[in-house]
């Protein structure tokens, strides 16, 4: 009598039965930890079921490694934003350039949609910020880019760093204006914080800030135990 093919064997077991039934018999049984994530294999680990049956999303194979949810994890990339705004005659001060309230403003807006995009099911109030130092001005009709992503998060709360920079749309020119990095707390309904799943980063770029959050993380409690 012929065998099965493990690939239809593999499809038939999905179209029977759901995850979760799979898991609690013994088709499935669950593998060592990789980075943190707990994941499945096949009993006769086979490669083609081990391919059929995670096109299904019915596990993970072990050292592959799934987009996470938004319900737990998320990319950097899942909550980064860039924002664009024009400097306008109102927000000018005496001295001709954009109030410097203006853009602290907007960064602590630009910011708190980061955090509340990586959040997703939660509420996010601002715990602290780490100070502004602003580099150079913003003239009128200069048109301002400002971005945010959220660069680590430790348990209820979050690191979200906030660039601007400005363009002058009539020669091209791009400075920086200001950087800072916020501190979120996430709250529940209830008001009580609530945990945040972890941020992942990706590019060198985003392992950079996630270090360096940790480094400034140690700084702030150290203040504030003074």
């Amino acid at each position: 009598m012929a065998k099965t093919p493990p690939s239809e064997k593999a499809k038939e077991l999905s179209r029977e039965h759901s995850a979760a039934e799979l898991k609690k018999t013994d088709k499935i049984k669950p593998a060592p930890e990789h980075e943190g994530a707990r994941n499945h294999h096949i009993a006769e680990n086979t490669m083609k079921e081990a391919v059929t049956l995670a096109m299904e999303n019915l596990y993970i194979p072990r050292g592959v490694k799934k987009e996470p949810t938004a319900l737990k994890s998320k990319w950097v990339r899942n909550s980064a934003i860039k924002h664009y705004d024009t400097v306008f005659p109102e927000q000018l001060n005496p001295n001709g350039t954009i109030h410097g309230g203006q853009i602290m403003k907007k960064m602590d807006l630009a910011s708190s949609i980061s955090a509340r995009l990586h959040v997703g099911n939660a509420y996010c109030v601002t715990k602290s910020t780490d100070g502004f130092d602003f580099k150079a001005p913003a003239f009128l009709g200069d048109i301002l880019v400002y971005k945010a992503s959220v660069n680590r998060v430790w348990g209820t709360s979050m690191e979200v760093g906030v660039r601007v920079d400005a363009i002058s749309p009539m020669s091209g020119k791009q400075w920086h204006i200001c950087s800072n990095y916020f501190t979120y707390v996430a709250l529940g309904a209830d008001k009580n914080k609530v945990s945040i799943g972890p941020v992942i980063p990706i590019t060198k770029a985003e392992k950079r800030r996630f270090k360096e959050a940790g480094g400034r993380r140690k700084k702030r409690l150290q203040n504030n135990k003074k």
